[in-house]
């Protein structure tokens, strides 16, 4: 809607989304497709499915739900989950993930996505049209900064001309919980931002998970196995 009249559309004025439904639209649609990944239907297609920690325990076997299971090829795919990054106060002034933020059914007035990666950018600017004004801290200079330059530039404009406002190469250090709500300290490395700085922040503060490309360490993940992927 915003852009409708660049295509020769006329929007009522007072027209705006109903945050509630469409929410309550992307629970439904997820319920929808995780029957799909869900360990019943696995099943029902002939897959064995175990849950529990697994561990390999030579090079064609490995441990499982209790159980010693052989295999010829393996393929490690834990994908991942939402952390807790390392922010004073964080706990305490509590927060939403990727993976609980949709739950909210009321739209906040304001919200900050920590990360400028795929899933960070794409909660931003969601909540951006949705109405939510949305800072996004990313530490490095540029969002997407894994993907290719020139393609993460034309979103990082997009972002701007849509109003996100863009704290980069900038880091949350602590979160406050005050009777106006939840103020954000940070710091930034270099540029025209100062060194530190506050945000007031009355809603709650999104973290996406991180790919495991991000992961400090990948030394307890990889392996050198034969067959193993």
């Amino acid at each position: 809607m915003l852009e409708a009249s660049d295509f020769g559309i006329k929007v009522p004025d007072g027209a705006a989304s109903d945050f509630a439904a469409v929410m309550e639209r992307v629970r439904s649609v997820r319920a929808r497709v995780s029957r799909h990944d869900s360990a019943e239907r696995l099943a029902a297609l002939g897959v064995d499915v175990f849950f529990g920690n697994a561990r390999f325990t030579g090079p064609d076997t490995i441990e499982a739900g209790g159980k010693k299971l052989l295999f010829r090829k393996a393929v490690i795919a834990t994908g991942a989950r939402a952390v807790t990054p390392h922010i004073d106060g964080l706990e305490e002034a509590g927060y939403l993930t990727n993976e609980t933020v949709f739950s909210i059914t009321e739209r906040p007035s304001r919200l900050a996505v920590i990360g400028g990666g795929p899933i960070g950018c794409e909660l931003a600017q969601a909540f951006q049209r949705l109405g939510t004004q949305v800072t996004l801290f990313h530490k490095y200079g540029h969002i997407l900064n894994r993907e290719d330059p020139d393609a993460a530039e034309i979103v990082q404009e997009s972002f701007r001309r849509e109003g996100i406002d863009l704290l980069l190469g900038c880091s949350p250090s602590r979160v406050e919980l005050t009777k106006e709500g939840k103020l954000v300290h940070y710091s930034c490395e270099g540029g025209s931002l100062p060194s530190s700085s506050t945000r007031s922040l009355p809603e709650p503060v999104v973290h996406p998970i991180p790919k495991i490309s991000d992961w400090s360490s990948r030394e307890w993940i990889s392996t050198n196995g034969k067959g193993s992927w």
